[in-house]
């Protein structure tokens, strides 16, 4: 039976972060406006390639169960991020669309899968050639 491990959750998570973070403030900036330019949603799909990422990362260094730490560092990632996010709403007085948020959630687990899925994918090609 394979165990969970948190500390791969973590380090996923963390690398996912990296990406995300720049792209969340970047696009919340570019969105918090009456008129959001047309390139904006730019950003958006670097938070998207940031859980991604966080799948990845979780999904290459747990073999054995690539889709389960894949979608744990993405929904790790996403709820410290809308965690920040909320914060920073609530600080500077704006409204939150709480049916949003699970969404949004459902959306970041899913590229984490998709991340995983690559992930393992790397993982086992580079078995291979070893």
């Amino acid at each position: 039976m394979s165990r969970f491990d948190w500390t791969i959750v973590r380090t996923a998570a963390t690398g996912g972060l990296i990406i995300i973070v720049p792209g969340a403030f970047i696009a919340a900036q570019l969105f918090s406006g009456e008129s959001a330019p047309g390139w904006a949603w730019i950003f958006f799909l670097l938070v998207l390639v940031g859980f991604a990422v966080s799948g990845y990362l979780g999904g290459r260094r747990r073999p054995d169960t690539p889709m389960l730490h894949g979608a744990a560092g993405a929904l790790l990632a996403f709820v410290v991020a809308q965690a920040f996010g909320i914060a920073v709403t609530i600080v500077r007085g704006g409204s939150i669309s709480w049916i949003v948020i699970p969404l949004t959630a459902v959306l970041a687990v899913s590229m984490g899968v998709a991340g995983a899925l690559i992930g393992d994918r790397a993982h086992r090609r580079a078995a291979r050639v070893a």
